[in-house]
Formats: C-alpha cells, sequence, structure tokens
C-alpha cells in the first residue's frame, strides 16, 4: 500500500505519510525524540527535497523547477511540454 507522504522526519530524511511517520516513530524509542516537517505539496521525484512545482505533460512526472530543468535540457526530453 503506497499513500501520498505529507511529512518528513527531520533526522532520518525520509518521507511518510501521517500513519507511516506514527507507527514507524512510535515503535523504536531512540526515534522518539526525532522532529516531524509537516510538507504543503508533493515533492519533486527527482531529489526528493523540494516541493513540485512543475508537472511535465510527456513524462507525468513531478519535479522542482530545477530538477525539471537539469533533466530535460538534453535530448529527446527537451521537446516535452511543462505545465
Amino acid at each position: 500500500d503506497r499513500s501520498i507522504a505529507t511529512s518528513q522526519c527531520i533526522q532520518c530524511g525520509l518521507f511518510y505519510c501521517d500513519q507511516c511517520y506514527a507507527s514507524t516513530h512510535a515503535a523504536r524509542p531512540e526515534l522518539h525524540n526525532h522532529l516531524k516537517r509537516m510538507m504543503n505539496g508533493l515533492v519533486c521525484l527527482e531529489c526528493e527535497h523540494y516541493n513540485a512545482s512543475v508537472l511535465c505533460e510527456d513524462c507525468l512526472d513531478l519535479y522542482c523547477t530545477e530538477c525539471f530543468i537539469k533533466l530535460h535540457r538534453k535530448g529527446q526530453r527537451r521537446q516535452q511540454i511543462y505545465l
């Protein structure tokens, strides 16, 4: 079952849905002091760090602006259109 990530553990660097974050961090005492960063959007498919702001119409993938430009600078992807 794949849910949409809604938060990120600052210490682990991993992305979780709310339920997975709670269950993972509750089960392990050494993780109880970890901090959760709430995300206000979908995460870039490439870097998984910044919120996605560009949808590639051909790839149907979500990217932050920087990753879209980097990945679509050359080759066949150069002709692809973003929304």
